[in-house]
């Protein structure tokens, strides 16, 4: 055996010291990619580890090697000198070298081991030393042959030394050539000692090359020229799926995915085979199926001739970055619409406010004509749409403010089922089923009703003739479930995954804005749930809704004010301020209706300038005023009346501002367009409670 030198030591030290079987190992990706074979083999012969050099060495697979015996290993040779080692009861042995031959060739290897403690198990290292032989062989021969060369011209010169002695002129000669021998040997030494050095350059840059690509974080395949790949590195394996062992041989029409066209890929090769480089994108399918994007580069590889050889692709995949970029785009979509419902949602919610308030005045003194009524109810009920369109598109923009409360589903179910009822036509059978056990969910009620109302018109839309909707609740230890199911056409696969998008509707123009299943993706999201849809091959359609459960009681309902506690409107003075001239006038119009003594004002100013010797009960403001805010005017009012209640009315204001204002004022907050039961039932509420200046007791 030959003795053991300081780099083997360290490499042994390495072996004993870190197991290397877990796939986590920071170390294994070194003695993955070691030039030499590495094993490590328990008492029994049990091959525990081995890398990926030790099977190329021997010529066979890592699993066919991996918990085997060391008597699988088909090298007589190695595996007579493994079994030796494993005999020997040293910690440490010297490198043992052994030869065999191999595809009619002698193949050297360098053995050495290390017997790990307490275990027993000995880790090994394998060195193939045939090419350092072989080198070394050729050195010796050479330096043989300069030998024999050097023997020859020294008996040569010898021989001229004895004809010196026969002539002085032969013997000079003879020395001068002995001189110039002598120097074109030395020259010959520092030749053969540069070759060896550039040699040992050259080898080292090329390792140094094969790790850059192997450990490269972009997947890097070579062809040849005609598409079969001769090499793919590690990072190809974790992108594509497929091991190299598999895609080695094959083309790169094992990844296509159908996603580009037989066009795209005649250009590819036509610029290619000019010579030329080729950018580009790929959407490529992995070995599971699943697809994945990919920035490609391929370039050409040329020889010292210029001659195209092979072809050479890097490319990255980029699959995550696009989709980061898609969520970008949305959140900014969803940010425009949330400034642009924002934006018109105050204005357009006063313009209800104004029809509705007419619309209920007029109801009233028309009372008579119940055709006029009709006539007027269906324009209140417009008017009612308009105001879930916008409420929907601040919903969907996350800019409409959520009121959370401890609420029982069933109860809601309960509660719209009479509704429900009046909106099903009478050719669909409703059937409406809360569960048999409470369902105590943290919730917003209205938003979860629009969630339930626009579930059921959109069954209800897609019933044309007869059918059946049924909406059902139940639940488990932790999840409250709502199906909501109808026996209608239901939904095409090609667009399921598109259903919640916002704007996409598959009804015809004017029938529908795109937003209803968005919206409710959006409220039940909010929520802290899930909502998902069933399509059966019989057909027809089941949405069905997870909310989590909470534990704690329901929040009372509110209930209006008793028959026999009266109404507080006689006598009690009203101060309305609100700059929309229609607004104002309807408004005022429904307080005197009610039976309040109602001043209005345009302006803050102007409400501060009104004569209040006479004081007023309640002041009925809106949130933006031209000049001096809503919140301004109750301020500066209170100051010369501190008793004096107050609600705040708008038709939008951003989250958080008017429960912050509600708050810390002890205000009622009115949200436009109301009607006039919401209004009566606000200031009810608000004239029975204590005086602001009493703080509340």
């Amino acid at each position: 055996m030959t003795k053991q030198t300081g780099l083997d030591h360290n490499r042994y030290e390495y072996l004993a010291g870190h197991s290397l079987s877990g796939a986590e190992h920071p170390y294994r990706v070194f003695v993955e990619q070691m030039n030499d074979g590495a094993v490590m083999v328990a008492a029994d012969g049990l091959i525990l580890f081995c890398n990926r050099r030790f099977a190329e060495i021997l010529n066979v697979s890592l699993d066919a090697l991996i918990g085997q015996n060391i008597d699988s290993i088909p090298n007589f040779e190695v595996r007579t000198c493994l079994a030796t080692l494993l005999t020997t009861n040293a910690s440490r042995c010297d490198p043992e070298e052994i030869s065999y031959l191999a595809d009619g060739a002698v193949r050297t290897l360098k053995i050495a081991a290390n017997r790990l403690t307490p275990d027993a198990k000995m880790a090994i290292l394998v060195t193939d030393m045939t090419e350092a032989r072989a080198r070394e062989d050729a050195l010796r021969r050479s330096n043989e042959e300069m030998e024999d060369r050097i023997r020859e011209r020294t008996a040569a010169l010898a021989s001229k030394i004895e004809e010196v002695r026969q002539s002085r002129l032969a013997a000079l000669n003879m020395m001068e050539d002995a001189v110039g021998a002598a120097g074109a040997l030395e020259r010959a030494n520092r030749d053969l000692e540069l070759q060896i050095a550039e040699t040992k350059r050259s080898d080292e840059a090329h390792r140094r090359l094969a790790t850059i690509v192997e450990q490269a974080a972009e997947t890097i395949i070579v062809t040849e020229l005609d598409g079969t790949i001769v090499y793919v590195n590690p990072a190809f394996e974790k992108t594509a799926g497929y091991t190299r062992e598999e895609a080695l041989g094959h083309k790169p029409r094992i990844f296509n995915s159908g996603e580009q066209t037989a066009d795209f890929y005649q250009q590819l090769w036509n610029t290619i085979n000019a010579g030329d480089v080729w950018h580009g994108h790929f959407v490529n399918k992995r070995k599971d199926g699943s697809l994945y994007e990919e920035e490609a580069t391929i370039s050409p590889v040329r020889d010292a001739s210029g001659t195209i050889i092979n072809y050479a692709a890097i490319k990255r995949d980029v699959t995550a970055e696009l989709a980061l970029a898609a969520q970008l785009r949305h959140a900014q979509k969803i940010e425009a619409i949330g400034t642009l419902a924002g934006g018109i949602a105050h204005d357009f919610n006063n313009l209800l406010q104004a029809m509705v308030s007419i619309v209920q005045l007029l109801k009233r003194k028309s009372a008579e004509s119940q055709r006029q009524v009709e006539h007027l109810e269906q324009l209140e009920q417009t008017v009612r749409r308009g105001s879930q369109l916008t409420r929907q598109l601040l919903l969907f923009a996350r800019r409409e403010t959520s009121t959370l409360e401890t609420v029982d589903l069933n109860q809601i179910l309960r509660d719209l089922s009479p509704f429900l009822r009046r909106v099903v036509r009478e050719n669909i059978h409703l059937t409406v089923k809360p569960a048999d056990v409470p369902l105590v969910i943290r919730a917003d009620r209205g938003q979860i009703e629009q969630v339930i109302m626009n579930l059921a018109v959109n069954a209800i839309d897609a019933m044309s003739g007869r059918g059946t909707l049924s909406i059902i609740a139940d639940g488990n230890e932790q999840t409250a479930c709502l199906t909501v199911s109808d026996t209608g056409s239901g939904i095409a696969e090609s667009i399921r995954d598109r259903i919640f998008e916002p704007f996409f509707t598959t009804k015809e123009a004017g029938k529908g804005t795109g937003l209803g299943l968005s919206v409710v993706h959006g409220i039940i999201a909010a929520h802290g749930g899930r909502i998902d849809v069933h399509c059966p091959a019989a057909g027809g359609t089941t949405f069905w809704v997870e909310l989590p459960l909470q534990n704690g009681p329901v929040a009372a309902e509110s209930t209006p004010p008793q028959a026999d506690d009266g109404p507080i409107s006689q006598g009690v003075r009203v101060l309305l301020v609100e700059d929309e001239e229609a607004v104002r006038e309807g408004l005022a119009g429904i307080l005197d209706l009610m039976g309040y003594s109602v001043v209005a004002a345009g302006t803050g100013e102007d409400a501060l300038a009104v004569d209040d010797q006479v004081p007023f009960s309640v002041v009925l403001t809106d949130s933006m005023l031209p000049g001096m805010s809503g919140m301004e005017v109750v301020r500066r009012l209170r100051e010369r009346r501190p008793e004096m209640k107050a609600i705040l009315m708008s038709g939008y204001a951003a989250p958080g501002v008017i429960e912050a204002a509600v708050t810390a004022n002890e205000i009622q907050f009115l949200q436009k367009p109301f009607d006039m039961a919401d209004l009566a039932r606000t200031l009810q509420a608000v004239l029975r409670q204590p005086d602001p200046a009493e703080g509340g007791r």
